[in-house]
């Protein structure tokens, strides 16, 4: 019978009255048989990630994550030199034309117009097409994105008019700028999201680019950024404070009616990007796993590198009134000979110390010990991590092969 076990023995009924329910606040209650990683337990009570889309993620950090990671490339020498190898090592010489027609004559013209283009590549007929490649590589090291435009430039530098390719940064693509156009003509009832215009086939139809660079003319942010503000007024937001749930909502009007704001149709621009998740429309910096790793390090090393001076900096403290200071003069910290502070310590420097300091012997030798192995260590395991998130060797990284 179906209500019998094995043997028709009829089963026992189960009380599940005593059973600890599994809640919240006693994850270690909760029934086990799922995947490990994704268990609630005492090692991972503290462990909550963001489980936000990857466009709500792009809204609410992208833009400060995009500052920290050119700050980083200007100033972190690793960080740079590995945006130099590998924009290097993708661009190389650059991309070259080898015609394949069945007339010789034909593919050697062909040659030469496309290697005479390259040579001016750029709207200003000043960059290569190598160089313009190496800009790009290094545009998406830093941001993640760039804008590709097939432009026409005019007759310029001894070029006539032309085909010539314009790089777009991404802070030109305004991530505020998202919702749903209405009084836009044909383009009503398109959606917008961070500036990518989409058709309701999802395809991306258009650009909108501000004119100039919200934060390059001197005073922080152009007037084109508060059109953009109040264009999306109902949102109460303005550049960098990223967007709310249901932001994508927003009924805006054409954007490209705005003094500043241009449009770029889809056919003629291409949003060049690097993308980790399915769906997102705008890029992450190639840094992204190794920010705060390059960060740490850098400050750790500079520490341990302070710890080092100091050490180096053998010196005599001695308790009492510098020589050459008045009878009258006094001084709470170290000074030198003359009785002027003394903020760094140098060696050979002979140093004088208040009276009475904490019952210190009238005569102290200053060599303190330097950073220990495990400094050492640290720094290099750290090295360790920026290079995995690089997607190189840490021998890649500094460039030491020994």
């Amino acid at each position: 019978p179906p209500d019998r076990g094995p043997a028709g023995i009829a089963p026992t009924a189960r009380d599940d009255s005593a059973r600890p329910v599994a809640t919240d606040s006693n994850p270690a209650e909760r029934p086990h048989g799922g995947y490990a990683a994704g268990e609630r337990d005492r090692r991972a009570i503290d462990w909550e990630p963001n489980r936000g889309g990857p466009n709500l993620i792009a809204d609410r950090s992208l833009d400060r994550l995009r500052a920290r990671s050119r700050q980083m490339s200007r100033d972190n020498p690793m960080i740079k030199g590995a945006k130099r190898k590998i924009a290097d090592a993708t661009v190389r010489t650059g991309v070259t034309a080898r015609p394949n027609t069945e007339w010789d004559d034909l593919n050697d013209q062909l040659a030469g117009v496309f290697d005479r283009w390259s040579r001016t590549a750029d709207t200003d007929r000043c960059q290569t097409l190598a160089e313009v490649e190496h800009e790009l590589v290094c545009e998406l090291f830093e941001a993640g994105d760039e804008l590709v435009v097939n432009s026409v430039a005019p007759a310029f530098r001894g070029v006539g008019r032309g085909p010539a390719i314009e790089l777009v940064p991404c802070e030109r693509l305004p991530l505020e700028l998202t919702g749903t156009l209405v009084d836009a003509g044909g383009r009503s009832g398109r959606r917008v999201r961070h500036g990518v215009e989409y058709n309701d086939a999802g395809q991306r139809t258009g650009y909108y680019i501000l004119e100039e660079h919200p934060r390059d003319d001197g005073s922080g942010i152009v007037g084109t950024a508060s059109s953009i503000a109040g264009l999306t007024g109902s949102l109460g937001l303005g550049f960098g404070s990223g967007l709310v749930v249901g932001a994508a909502q927003a009924k805006i009007k054409d954007p490209a009616s705005i003094d500043g704001l241009a449009w770029i149709d889809g056919e003629r621009a291409r949003l060049v990007r690097l993308t980790d998740r399915s769906g997102q429309v705008r890029g992450v910096p190639m840094t992204v796993a190794s920010l705060w790793a390059a960060k740490d390090h850098a400050e750790f090393k500079g520490s341990a590198f302070m710890q080092a001076r100091i050490a180096a900096a053998f010196g005599i403290a001695m308790e009492g009134r510098p020589p050459n200071m008045a009878e009258d003069g006094t001084h709470n910290g170290l000074t030198d000979a003359y009785g002027s502070p003394v903020l760094n310590v140098r060696p050979g420097q002979v140093l004088y110390a208040p009276p009475g300091n904490g019952g210190r012997h009238p005569v102290t030798a200053l060599s303190p010990n330097l950073p220990g192995p495990s400094a050492l260590q640290a720094m290099k395991d750290e090295i360790d991590q920026i290079a995995a998130g690089l997607l190189m060797s840490s021998a890649q990284l500094l460039g030491d092969y020994s």
